[in-house]
């Protein structure tokens, strides 16, 4: 039995639907706690009665929902039997308010709380907040209507005894409900994390992607425009690599360097290694001076030279492209710097392979 409950339990895919279930079982509880308090109690039999039914209303409740899955309808049932019918019935049968059932008068607001149709929610609040006021009304302007208990000592013990039955329910309740809402809240928060990183990233090689890289020259770099760089690379004679080993073994050219870019980047510095488009390559570099990022932009374009391929032993995969600081040219241009290193890279395209040029200045071999 507690296997099939546990099924059931997890089978629950939202967090309506667990605190449904969680609320019927608190209830189902609490209810046949409160039929030994009445029969200990001796009140009377009709109460005894009102108490049995509340058990198999809540038997009843929970086969419907699980036949429909409908929730609210479920929670609109409780709250129509429980809340308007046989609760106020054992209002008057109990002993009104000196007894404990204006607590569980507040049972039909609490469960409407959890409704999550909008409709159904203000319906089952409203109608057992007006029978509730209209219960504690009527037995204050008709007390012979309301059935003395049998002692002041039983008083107490039942509103002591009810108090922390419905106290730890509703505690138990709401502390799970909060954290089953923290917890939905941070799966959510994780998977949108991860839909906003999918959407900067580059679906063959997992670099970033053109996209995240314009807006990251202008979010960040442009901000600190004196410490960064920036190196486009391009894989040198990718259309012979394709029309030789094919356009599968073309693309794992194009992750394996990726992957040795990404590699030579240091992401908690700043840098950045994003696939700009086709075997083009960007680099976002950060140094204290031009010599020490074109140092590192030399290094990326000779480690994938040195690059081993495997079953194919004789290829020799290069790379040539062009370095700028970020400094130069219009300020106010951010993507200056793009179209400024595109250029590089099919200036240096025309006089080799293997290299890099400089804005301005001199080859790297």
């Amino acid at each position: 039995m507690l296997e099939g409950l546990r099924k059931n339990w997890r089978r629950q895919e939202t967090l309506e639907q667990r605190v449904f279930w969680l609320i019927l079982a608190v209830v189902s509880i609490v209810t046949f706690a409160s039929l030994v308090l009445t029969v200990f109690e001796q009140i009377n039999y009709i109460a005894v009665s009102l108490c049995v039914l509340n058990l198999v209303v809540c038997v009843i409740t929970g086969f419907i929902v699980k036949k429909t899955s409908s929730i609210s309808t479920g929670f609109l049932l409780l709250i129509v039997f429980l809340a308007c019918i046989t609760l106020p019935a054992l209002f008057f049968l109990c002993g009104g308010i000196r007894s404990a059932m204006p607590y569980f008068l507040l049972t039909g607001p609490f469960m409407s709380s959890f409704i999550v149709n909008r409709k159904a929610k203000i319906a089952g609040a409203a109608t057992s907040i007006v029978v509730g006021v209209s219960v504690i009304v009527l037995s204050w302007q008709f007390p012979e209507w309301v059935t003395a208990p049998p002692s002041e000592t039983v008083v107490y013990i039942d509103i002591a005894l009810n108090y922390l039955f419905f106290g730890v329910a509703l505690f138990g309740v709401c502390s799970y409900a909060v954290r089953a809402y923290m917890r939905e809240r941070r799966q959510k928060d994780e998977f949108m994390a991860k839909l906003e990183d999918l959407s900067r990233r580059d679906d063959l090689t997992g670099l970033y992607n053109r996209r995240y890289f314009i807006q990251y020259l202008e979010d960040v770099v442009w901000l600190h425009r004196d410490q960064f760089y920036v190196a486009m690379l391009d894989i040198d004679g990718f259309a012979q690599i394709n029309e030789k080993y094919g356009k599968v073994f073309g693309d794992s050219v194009i992750c394996s360097v990726g992957s040795q870019i990404g590699r030579s980047l240091n992401e908690e510095f700043g840098e950045r290694a994003v696939r700009f488009s086709g075997e083009t390559f960007v680099c976002v570099l950060k140094g204290e001076s031009e010599i020490e990022a074109f140092t590192k932009a030399d290094q990326i374009r000779e480690s994938v030279s040195n690059m081993q391929w495997g079953e194919f032993p004789f290829l020799h995969v290069t790379v040539s492209g062009g370095f700028i600081s970020c400094r130069v040219g219009d300020p106010y241009d951010k993507r200056a710097i793009v179209r400024s290193v595109d250029d590089l890279l099919y200036a240096v395209k025309t006089k080799g392979v293997n290299q890099i040029k400089v804005f301005g200045g001199r080859n790297a071999y």
